[in-house]
């Protein structure tokens, strides 16, 4: 029997015994929050930075660029994952789930390696502004595409 990927949500009742107790946030991990916040916006205008320290084109090789971000991301993930023991490495251990992350992977990998080569062309607004907007309409277009879901305008 496959296990769910996310558990089941209680249906909004909060139980009396959690109630009580306020969530009190780890310090490590809104600071953790806040750096991925800020270097995620900040990524554009770095990356226009280094554009143009370099007469208009990267010194990397943007390929190279998006393994080395995914593996590090990878690296975080199974470090996560090594915090809780033996219990947190056998929740990694998903081949049924394997097949659509690799997918997905691809995916992300070859959009960011668009990304990189419009950078290359355009200044670093144009290019953020045309990647949302892909990126919306093409996450419309195949979630209507593959899982049959209509989207509708607010």
């Amino acid at each position: 029997m496959k296990r769910p990927l996310l558990p089941k949500v209680n249906s909004g009742k909060v139980p009396p015994h959690a109630a009580s107790h306020s969530q009190s946030w780890d310090t490590s991990l809104v600071l953790l929050l806040v750096v991925h916040i800020v270097l995620g916006m900040s990524g554009p205008v770095l990356l226009d930075w280094v554009k143009k320290s370099n007469d208009g084109h990267f010194p990397f090789y943007a390929p190279a660029m998006t393994f080395h971000a995914y593996m590090v991301s990878a690296s975080l993930g199974v470090g996560l994952a090594c915090k809780e023991g033996f219990q947190g490495l056998k929740k990694l251990n998903r081949p049924d789930l394997l097949w659509r992350y690799v997918v997905t992977a691809c995916l992300f990998t070859i959009g960011d390696m668009l990304s990189f080569n419009s950078m290359q062309k355009l200044d670093a607004g144009t290019s953020s502004l045309i990647g949302k907007g892909f990126g919306i309409v093409s996450t419309v277009i195949l979630s209507r595409a593959l899982i049959h879901r209509r989207h509708t305008l607010p």
